[in-house]
């Protein structure tokens, strides 16, 4: 069985070693635009639906995962999971595309596009999984100032 490394922002304070399930459905967090592109995404199947409300979502990308976790709260941590725990993998940015959609026809295109596992450029491609093991907690909110300025000299 193989593994992938990933990474995530949680709220939660997790250990190393520590294997972790969904922290439960982030829908009541979205602001407005994310949350009717949240439901479009879960109206194609009931199956759907329960994969987007108790899933771990993580990154691919290192990079991006640092850039994301300056804007959110919590810790920002490196994850192994097991081919077998993932659900689905796509570009994160489908859904934002679907929130800003002109009209329903191009949205209900991009929600296809997103449960087709496209990737887009690869960069924000999240990772859909049951669960996954922290391998490593990179950041706390403390570290965010000397983050930020070695993303950005």
């Amino acid at each position: 069985m193989s593994k992938m490394i990933c990474y995530r922002t949680d709220l939660r304070d997790l250990e190393d070693g520590q294997t972790i399930t969904s922290p439960g459905d982030h829908k009541a967090q979205l602001d407005d635009a994310l949350t009717q592109a949240e439901m479009m995404l879960r109206a194609v199947s009931e199956q759907k639906a329960k994969l987007r409300a108790d899933s771990i979502y993580a990154f691919m990308d290192e990079v991006w995962s640092k850039k994301y976790f300056l804007g959110k709260k919590g810790f920002l941590y490196q994850l192994e999971v097991d081919d077998a725990d993932i659900l689905h993998i796509a570009d994160m940015m489908l859904v934002n595309r679907i929130s800003e959609a002109p009209d329903l026809a191009s949205a209900a295109a991009l929600v296809k596009q997103y449960w087709s596992g496209d990737r887009g450029t690869g960069e924000r491609v999240e990772i859909l999984a049951t669960r996954a093991v922290v391998t490593k907690r990179l950041y706390t909110p403390a570290d965010k100032v000397l983050l930020k300025q070695q993303l950005y000299k």
